[in-house]
């Protein structure tokens, strides 16, 4: 393997770093990667990554187009070893930008033998160094490095993207051969474990978090750009502002994944069409740009049981790759990786889950989803001398890993949360009328992911610790913003529209106040 890479870098030493810049400022924007540069140049015409556009190009600007044509098509699908690069040469992965780096993160992406298979270096930038001013505000972002990081973490969300067809019963489920009528004509919204997720989160983010620019969310998917399905996701993906990471193989031409929601009695089923989603695989996961995110690192696997390509082992590989990457590059640098489990319609409850447990920090379940987890996986084991069935859950997620933090969502009972064979924690429910139940358990998710961040970096900002362990008033307060947005996306159709944050506030608020029990 580092003859290989050392084959691939040998061919591109040549090549200055403003060329790698603008070719991944070119793949950033563009799925295809066989469109020649200067064309994508002609269609920015008030924008290029060389400057201002002028009308007739300079011996300059051509020079350095036919550097980026030459590098991309050398550089070929791998852009590894250009977000590695970049990173260390004082780049955003994602943008291109130049960043402002602490002279010890510097210093730390500089060691060579952190990228000793990546490209070979330029000489790294210098950057001024930045003093941190203490905010007591509630945000999500630190203000030491404002001006060109400015956000302290990065969500990367890998999984399924859906479009969802709602149909809304007017009543009860038609017998066998015959009808039913619906509420209103059925709808088109953007799904998906993945995609309901990054959009709630990024939600949250625009809403509460108080310093710009905001923290970015990446979504990690696959879908087909050219079909009705696929257009509809890249469009909502547009209005969000959520950049999408296309995953999609060349030879694959499945339709986007798309899935009928059939709502009734506050109770919803699903009837889903995979197409690429079933092609897609964890191997393709883009380590580089991931691992090379120079904030805090949250990583979240959205609909583990949608995605047979990531099951028994494959998943697993990769996150021991990205955890142990990072903490050669960035050390003092958080990472975090949450997954939902979701509905696993093979009935098997398997894919070498459990063996994930070392690897992540959280694991999120309804309590269906529990249950037959653990009947699928505890043949062997007598659980029914314990009262409570939570407690059942504590001692079975026990078991598998003494350190994974375990989230199941109950509904109108509220969540729990399990580690060690303990119960670590009970949100209580805010009952609200259902309206739609659809993403309910993604909305949550995104929900706990902002508010343990959110606890995390105002107490960081405060004392200065940045430890890797999650201590129990960082879960209780990612509990109270899960259910307080779960609550509230309920109250609406559509499982990736965001709900007001009025409403958000108003049941935040009614999350904080203790349980009292009611003597009757």
């Amino acid at each position: 393997m580092a003859e290989k890479n050392n084959k691939r870098s040998s061919g591109l030493k040549q090549f200055p770093i403003e060329t790698k810049r603008a070719v991944l400022f070119y793949f950033s924007r563009f799925d295809s990667r066989d469109m020649d540069f200067p064309v994508y140049i002609n269609r920015h015409e008030n924008q290029s990554v060389f400057g201002s556009r002028r009308k007739n190009s300079t011996d300059e600007e051509i020079r350095l187009r036919k550097q980026v044509n030459d590098y991309k098509l050398k550089l070929g699908k791998n852009t590894e070893f250009l977000h590695l690069e970049l990173a260390r040469n004082g780049f955003d992965t994602v943008s291109g930008r130049p960043l402002t780096l602490h002279p010890q993160l510097k210093k730390k992406v500089d060691d060579e033998h952190k990228l000793k298979d990546a490209l070979p270096v330029s000489e790294p930038r210098t950057s001024p160094s930045t003093q941190q001013t203490p905010d007591d505000s509630h945000t999500m972002v630190l203000s030491d490095m404002q001006q060109d990081i400015s956000t302290e973490v990065t969500f990367h969300v890998v999984g399924d993207a859906y479009v969802d067809l709602f149909s809304f019963l007017e009543g009860n489920w038609p017998e066998s051969g015959g009808d039913s009528h619906l509420e209103q004509p059925v709808k088109f919204y953007a799904g998906g474990s993945a995609v309901n997720t990054s959009t709630h989160l990024k939600a949250l983010i625009r809403n509460f978090a108080a310093v710009e620019p905001k923290p970015n969310v990446i979504l990690h998917t696959v879908l087909n750009p050219d079909d009705q399905y696929g257009k509809i996701l890249l469009n909502h993906a547009d209005e969000h502002d959520i950049p999408i990471e296309n995953y999609r193989k060349e030879n694959v031409n499945l339709s986007t994944g798309h899935c009928i929601a059939i709502v009734s009695g506050g109770e919803r089923s699903f009837m889903t069409h995979q197409g690429v989603v079933k092609s897609f695989g964890a191997d393709q996961l883009d380590v580089g740009k991931i691992v090379s995110t120079p904030t805090h690192l949250h990583i979240h696997i959205a609909g583990y049981y949608n995605m047979p390509g990531f099951w028994n082992g494959k998943l697993k590989r990769k996150l021991e790759v990205i955890r142990e990457q990072r903490r050669r590059m960035y050390p003092d640098r958080n990472i975090t990786i949450s997954l939902v489990t979701q509905y696993d319609a093979t009935g098997v409850w398997d894919g070498g889950l459990t063996d994930l447990f070392p690897l992540l920090d959280f694991v999120l379940m309804n309590e269906l989803e529990a249950r037959s987890i653990i009947r699928c996986g505890c043949e062997s084991h007598n659980l029914t001398e314990f009262e409570q069935e939570y407690m059942k859950w504590a001692d079975y997620f026990g078991r598998q890993h003494p350190t994974i933090n375990v989230i199941v969502t109950r509904g109108e009972k509220g969540a729990v949360i399990l580690c060690g064979k303990r119960i670590v924690s009970k949100q209580k429910p805010i009952v609200m009328n259902s309206i739609d139940p659809t993403g309910a358990g993604d909305s949550f998710t995104a929900g706990f992911i902002y508010g343990i961040w959110s606890w995390k970096l105002i107490t960081q900002q405060k004392t200065g610790n940045n430890k890797e362990s999650w201590p129990t008033k960082a879960i209780e307060e990612g509990m109270r913003w899960g259910v307080s947005l779960a609550s509230a996306t309920i109250m609406i159709r559509g499982a990736s529209v965001p709900p007001g944050s009025a409403e958000i506030k108003r049941i935040y608020q009614q999350a904080k106040e203790p349980e009292h029990l009611v003597m009757l």
